[in-house]
C-alpha cells in the first residue's frame, strides 16, 4: 500500500499557520524596562537567611533603608534567634512562678483579653512569645536602662472589719507580693492604720483594714490557681497577723475592690512560752500552707474548707539548730496520681560556727500525701528528710587539697547574715554590721544534697535594705536608694540609680531619702523591680519594659 504524500502547496498559496511559539520569555523587553534591585531579585526567604547573619545593632540600622527591609528586619523569628543565642531558655529571667492573667500588651491582641482555647490545644501564658519585645526587655535588665517611678498608697477603706493597734514587727519578712499587673502589699501607716493594701493598673489603691500588724504574706502557687487562669482567674493571698491568725483572701485582677476574705484561722499556734506566735515565713500552694513561726516552729496547714476554722495544724516540727534570717520554698514534684502527690519543702537558715559567726545551711524535707481527700495527719507525713551546710569538717587523712578547702570555707565565715534568700536552686546569703559582701551558693540535690560555693558578690557600701531571689536572678536594694540586680546564670550585674527616670536629679534625691527610709520589702517579675516603704506604704517602681 502506498503512502500518501502531504499537500505540498502551490505557488501563491499560504500553507499551514505555523505552532505558536512557547518560550520562558515572551516579552524580551521586560527586564530590560523594568529596574533591577535587590527586592526584586531575591525573594523575603532568602533576604531572611541573609538577615540571620546580622547582629542586633545591624538589624536595627537597617530598617532605615525601605519599608520592605523594615518589614523584615521585625521579624519575630531573627529575633528569636537573637534571644536564644544569650539565654538558655525561651522566657525572660523572673517569669519563672505566677503566671499573668491577661495578655501582655506587647502580644498578639494588643492587651486585649483572649477568649481561651480547648483545653487539649490551651497553651500556656508563657509560650505567647513576641520576641523583639522580650529581647529589648532582656538588654535593659542586662544594660540598667530603666524608668523609675514612685506611688503613694492612697484610698477608699474596705469593710472587712475595724482596725486595732498593735505592736509593729520588726524582723525581716516577705510582706510585698507582685501578681502580675496587681500588686499586694502590707502597710502599717500611722495615718490609715494597719491593712492589706492592693493596687492595680487604672484603679485606685484599695485597703482591707486588718485587726493586727501584718507579718507575712505569701502567694498560692498551685495549679488551679496559675496554670488554669482561665478558670479560676482570681488571685489567692494568705495573711499573717501578729496575734498567730491569719487569713485567706481572694482578689479579682480587674476588680481589686471585690477582694473577700474566703479562710480565717481563729485559734491561732501557741509557742513554745504559751503566747501566739506570729509566722514570719510561709509557702502555699492550696490546699496546702506551710507556716514557721519566730520560735523556729514549722506548721503544717489544710485550708481547703472555705470558712472561719479553729483546726489545730495537721503536723508542727520543731527546731533547735537552725538560726534566723531564714527562707523558704516549697515545689510540687509529681502531679496526684494513684500513688499520692509529693512536695519538696527548702528551708535555708545560718547555722553557728565557732566562736561567734555564722554560715548559711539549707535542709530538704519530702512531703508525700498517700490519698485523696481532706489532707490529716493519718495521709499527709514527711517521708524525707536531707540537711547540708556550708562548712563541712573532713575526717580520717586529710589531704592538702581539702585542707585549703576547709581553709577557704573558714575564711568564708561572717560574723553576722542580714538576710538569706533562695529560689531551689541558689542561695544568697547577705552579711550586715558594715560587710557589704554577699556569698552564693549552688544546691545540689542528685545524689548528696549538698552546697557548693560559687562566688562572692559587692553588694551596697551601706548595706542591704532588702534583697530577693528568684528565678537565677538576685535583685538587691540598698540604704541608700540604688539597685543592684545580678545574673546567677550568666554571671553579670548591674546597678541602678533611682533618678534614672524622666524627672531630675535632685528630684530623684529627694525621692531616694524618703522612699529608703524603712524600705525593707521588694518583689520582682521579668518586667520590673517593686519596692515598699513600710511606714509610708508608698510604692517605689523601677520598669525595665520601655
Amino acid at each position: 500500500m502506498a503512502l500518501k504524500r502531504g499537500r505540498t502547496p502551490h505557488d501563491g498559496q499560504e500553507g499551514p499557520s505555523a505552532k505558536r511559539n512557547r518560550t520562558s520569555n515572551p516579552h524580551p523587553s521586560f527586564y530590560s524596562n523594568s529596574p533591577l534591585n535587590f527586592n526584586a531579585c531575591f525573594s523575603d526567604e532568602i533576604v531572611l537567611h541573609i538577615f540571620a547573619y546580622l547582629n542586633y545593632r545591624e538589624l536595627c540600622n537597617i530598617q532605615t533603608v525601605d519599608s520592605h527591609w523594615a518589614r523584615l528586619a521585625n521579624d519575630n523569628t531573627l529575633w528569636k534567634w537573637l534571644f536564644l543565642n544569650d539565654h538558655p531558655s525561651q522566657r525572660l529571667r523572673g517569669a519563672r512562678g505566677f503566671s499573668s492573667r491577661w495578655v501582655a500588651e506587647t502580644a498578639p491582641g494588643g492587651g486585649r483579653e483572649i477568649k481561651p482555647l480547648p483545653a487539649r490545644l490551651a497553651l500556656a501564658d508563657n509560650q505567647i512569645y513576641y520576641y523583639p519585645f522580650k529581647w529589648i526587655v532582656s538588654r535593659n535588665w542586662r544594660i540598667g536602662r530603666c524608668s523609675y517611678e514612685k506611688l503613694p498608697s492612697t484610698g477608699p477603706f474596705a469593710t472587712l472589719g475595724p482596725t486595732s493597734p498593735s505592736v509593729p514587727t520588726s524582723c525581716r519578712t516577705s510582706r510585698l507580693i507582685l501578681a502580675g499587673e496587681v500588686v499586694i502589699h502590707a502597710s502599717d501607716s500611722s495615718q490609715f492604720g494597719y491593712a492589706l493594701v492592693i493596687q492595680s493598673p487604672g484603679h485606685p489603691a484599695f485597703r482591707i483594714p486588718c485587726p493586727e500588724t501584718i507579718t507575712c504574706l505569701s502567694l498560692d502557687h498551685s495549679p488551679s490557681n496559675v496554670s488554669h487562669a482561665a478558670r479560676n482567674p482570681d488571685i489567692h493571698v494568705a495573711c499573717f497577723y501578729s496575734d498567730g491568725q491569719f487569713s485567706i483572701f481572694s482578689v479579682p485582677p480587674a476588680h481589686p475592690s471585690r477582694a473577700s476574705e474566703t479562710f480565717r484561722c481563729l485559734r491561732p499556734q501557741r509557742s513554745r512560752s504559751g503566747s501566739p506566735a506570729a509566722v514570719h515565713h510561709a509557702v502555699y500552694r492550696h490546699p496546702l500552707l506551710i507556716t514557721l513561726s519566730e520560735e523556729l516552729d514549722l506548721s503544717i496547714w489544710d485550708v481547703a474548707t472555705p470558712g472561719q476554722s479553729s483546726a489545730h495544724p495537721i503536723h508542727t516540727y520543731r527546731s533547735y539548730s537552725s538560726f534566723p534570717p531564714l527562707s523558704m520554698s516549697l515545689s510540687s514534684m509529681s502531679s496526684f496520681g494513684m500513688d499520692g502527690e509529693t512536695w519538696k519543702l527548702l528551708l535555708v537558715y545560718c547555722s553557728p560556727i565557732y566562736p561567734s559567726h555564722w554560715l548559711p545551711s539549707a535542709s530538704e524535707l519530702t512531703l508525700s500525701r498517700t490519698s485523696l481527700g481532706r489532707l490529716d495527719s493519718s495521709t499527709t507525713t514527711i517521708t524525707g528528710s536531707r540537711k547540708s551546710r556550708s562548712l563541712v569538717a573532713a575526717h580520717g587523712w586529710i589531704s592538702d587539697d581539702q585542707r585549703a578547702e576547709m581553709e577557704a570555707e573558714w575564711a568564708r565565715k561572717m560574723g553576722s547574715v542580714d538576710v538569706v534568700e533562695t529560689d531551689g536552686k541558689f542561695l544568697v546569703a547577705a552579711a550586715g554590721k558594715g560587710d557589704n559582701t554577699l556569698q552564693v551558693y549552688r544546691l545540689h540535690y542528685r545524689g548528696e544534697f549538698r552546697l557548693s560555693y560559687l562566688r562572692t558578690l559587692e553588694g551596697h557600701p551601706g548595706g542591704t535594705a532588702a534583697m530577693k531571689v528568684a528565678d537565677g536572678r538576685c535583685v538587691n536594694v540598698g540604704r541608700d536608694g540604688r539597685l543592684k540586680v545580678w545574673d546567677l546564670e550568666a554571671g553579670w550585674d548591674v546597678e541602678v540609680d533611682p533618678w534614672r527616670d524622666d524627672s531630675s536629679r535632685e528630684d530623684g534625691d529627694a525621692d531616694m531619702e524618703e522612699l529608703t527610709s524603712n524600705m525593707a520589702d521588694v518583689a520582682f517579675d521579668e518586667r520590673r523591680v517593686v519596692s515598699v516603704d513600710r511606714e509610708t506604704g508608698s510604692l517605689g517602681i523601677w520598669r525595665f519594659d520601655l
